[in-house]
């Protein structure tokens, strides 16, 4: 029974469509770079002086950037003076040529050296209580792990899927003659329970995996095992782990929030039983947690780990909003709400 009730949740064309468009759009949208560099860093001088200084920090690759960024300063310093002097003719024009071309040497890399000093800095605060501390181009996974957000191509297939499986009795009319048939009391429901346990699952995985996928053909995401609070996006999460060991969990959290939702959805469908209004109902609560927050947080002192209890949360930023702790507490709580409504949906369904 298992089986037959997972081939009709997943035979029909629109799923099938539905996948095939939400794995492009996934794909599309991870071969996007949205990197936003901090006002005039320039890339190039970004990846020249972290080519020299690649590879773990030390304070000798701290004191050559800060030496750097002194000498280029001291030409913006000094341009008053040259100009000064060779409009008196006190330097010749190859030593006024030489110094202006260091001159718009230092207009172009002083920015992006000043950026390099205050990483420095932050990484030699870093190393005191981390080991994993190191100078790479973390350019394009710094923009991957701070822009994670939710999965809107894996919302709306698990929506539809799980709607679908669960209404389908309601919209045909056959609801009562399905429970008062051999296997209407339990065993159907469980069956489908299980295919709804096996599709969260498989989709939480595979839509990031094609993320990374994706992201690691087009961008350069080296240096897996550099600590993740090197990342800018990523200071101050007190996250004691790798870049690899983040991304890792950032897939466990995704499914498990799969899961917490398509239980919510297969709720909302047993308890309204009307197929518009279960999409409508399902799409808001995912993000409802977070609206409230947006807009009440503020008022309430809500602290930065209520944002992790919410499902919407769960989908991204979760880990780094609320931390392990928070994550912890989230996923308890969600995985009691889920238990109480299949207990629930399973009683309502023999009334």
């Amino acid at each position: 029974m298992f089986l037959s009730e997972l081939y009709k949740a997943l035979r029909k064309k629109e799923i099938l469509i539905l996948l095939v468009l939400g794995i492009a759009f996934d794909v599309f949208m991870s071969s996007k770079n949205s990197v936003i560099l901090p006002q005039g860093v320039n890339r190039n001088v970004f990846r020249e002086y972290i080519a020299k200084v690649a590879g773990e920090y030390t304070d000798e690759k701290k004191d050559f950037i800060i030496s750097e960024r002194d000498k280029y300063q001291s030409y913006t310093e000094q341009w008053g003076e040259y100009e000064e002097k060779y409009r008196s003719g006190e330097i010749e024009p190859e030593e006024y040529s030489d110094f202006m071309h260091n001159f718009k040497e230092a207009e172009r890399k002083l920015d992006t050296l000043e950026y390099l000093v205050s990483k420095s800095l932050y990484y030699e605060e870093l190393s005191k209580i981390s080991g994993y501390v190191m100078y790479f181009d973390d350019i394009d996974v710094d923009d991957y792990v701070g822009n994670m957000g939710i999965e809107l191509a894996l919302v709306l297939l698990l929506t539809v899927i799980i709607v679908n499986l669960f209404g389908e009795d309601f919209a045909c009319g056959t609801h009562y003659m399905v429970i008062t048939s051999e296997n209407g009391r339990g065993r159907l429901y469980r069956a489908r329970l299980k295919c709804l346990m096996i599709i969260s699952i498989l989709s939480g995985v595979l839509f990031p995996a094609v993320e990374w996928g994706t992201k690691a053909h087009h961008y350069d995401l080296g240096n897996m095992d550099a600590d993740i609070r090197c990342l800018s996006s990523m200071k101050g999460s007190g996250l004691n782990m790798n870049i690899g060991e983040y991304l890792l969990l950032c897939v466990v959290v995704r499914t498990v929030a799969a899961v917490f939702y398509s239980i919510i959805v297969m709720a909302v469908t047993l308890l309204v039983r009307n197929t518009i209004s279960d999409y409508v109902i399902s799409v808001a609560l995912l993000f409802l947690p977070n609206i409230i927050y947006e807009q009440l947080g503020k008022y309430l002192k809500v602290s930065a780990l209520c944002r992790g209890f919410a499902v919407y949360q769960g989908y991204g930023t979760g880990l780094k909003v609320a931390g392990i702790h928070g994550m912890v507490i989230w996923s308890i709580l969600y995985g009691m709400l889920s238990a109480v409504l299949t207990v629930m949906m399973y009683r309502r369904l023999n009334e």
